[in-house]
């Protein structure tokens, strides 16, 4: 897959420049390289005396809360579609991947004609924003928050430096990702010259697990089903599950990674049962295969390694085309 990159830095520049205050906001159910984008970009504006608000429109994952302990990240409530989207000269959008993601916010980004600046390293599927500051190539959005305050000539302050690190950190999935890089080690070398504890961090993203996830944990493990000569890995996850469980639907943050490791697996699906008719699928691969393609056969997307997609169907009729697209996508990747 070619890398796609688009670094208007004098276009952000501009835009920074101009403007007052900015509303931060990334994609549903945000992960740390979303969180921790949206902090340290969140820092520096603050830093050059600018206002800055992070509204999303999902709420933030527990793990991430030891990096917002001097503001807010806020979820959308209904007085700020009347209100506060009046304020914002500039919307910068992160780790977004497609636009739909944005739900409730990017409607209301529409509604009030902001301009809008996206940072991503997801493919560019629509020309939705005014500006970009994009590469596919970077380890993380966190990456590229790096690279445009580095441009912008901005002095790294300790806040910066954990927000940047920990959204590395979680897209790189410790560091042992594909996607890591000599790159990606450089600039987590520097962070830790500003302070950043990599043991700290660490534990506050994956080293405080609620018995709640365990008990999910045992429930999805004992449901894996297994096609295409143990090459596909696949489970469902219904309401029932989360029920028994007394677990919450981000708690399955991760499970795809882990049952991608299992040994002969080359592709895992989690199939999550949000209603009736409506299921989101979490994919995973390695090696050849790419989980970008699967994922867009049902109108998702995201990376080779990493993508996921929300279909208007049932397990019943879902599955059996899951199994299908999987089937033909081993064949094309010779991983039959």
């Amino acid at each position: 897959m070619t890398n796609e990159a688009i670094r208007d830095l004098e276009a952000v520049r501009r835009v920074i420049e101009n403007g007052e205050h900015f509303l931060i906001t990334t994609h549903a159910n945000p992960d740390g390289d979303g969180i921790g984008s949206e902090i340290a970009l969140y820092h520096y504006l603050e830093s050059l005396g600018k206002k800055a608000s992070i509204i999303n429109c999902s709420s933030m994952p527990n793990n991430f809360e030891f990096l917002t302990t001097n503001h807010e990240v806020r979820k959308l409530n209904e007085d700020d579609s009347t209100v506060v989207f009046k304020e914002y000269d500039a919307a910068f959008v992160l780790d977004i991947g497609n636009y739909a993601r944005l739900k409730e916010v990017g409607q209301l980004i529409e509604f009030h004609k902001i301009p809008t600046i996206c940072i991503d390293h997801h493919p560019k599927e629509e020309d939705k924003f005014d500006h970009y500051f994009l590469d596919t190539g970077a380890s993380a959005t966190g990456e590229l928050i790096y690279d445009l305050l580095t441009g912008l000539g901005a002095e790294f302050t300790f806040s910066m430096a954990n927000a940047i690190y920990s959204a590395i950190m979680a897209d790189t999935g410790s560091f042992r990702f594909s996607n890591t890089t000599e790159k990606t080690h450089k600039i987590a070398a520097e962070m830790l010259e500003l302070g950043v504890n990599p043991e700290s961090v660490w534990s506050y993203i994956y080293g405080d697990i609620p018995p709640e996830r365990i008990s999910l944990q045992v429930e999805v493990m004992d449901k894996i089903q297994y096609d295409l000569d143990g090459k596909l890995a696949w489970v469902k996850v219904s309401k029932k599950m989360l029920d028994r469980a007394g677990a919450t639907s981000d708690q399955l943050e991760g499970f795809a990674d882990y049952i991608r490791n299992i040994r002969g697996v080359k592709a895992s699906v989690v199939l999550l049962e949000l209603g009736d008719d409506l299921t989101k699928m979490s994919f995973r691969s390695k090696d050849d295969f790419d989980s970008n393609l699967f994922a867009k056969k049902f109108g998702g997307g995201g990376h080779k390694y990493a993508s996921g997609a929300r279909v208007t169907k049932g397990y019943k009729e879902l599955i059996p085309e899951m199994l299908k697209e999987a089937k033909e996508l081993m064949l094309i990747t010779n991983q039959k």
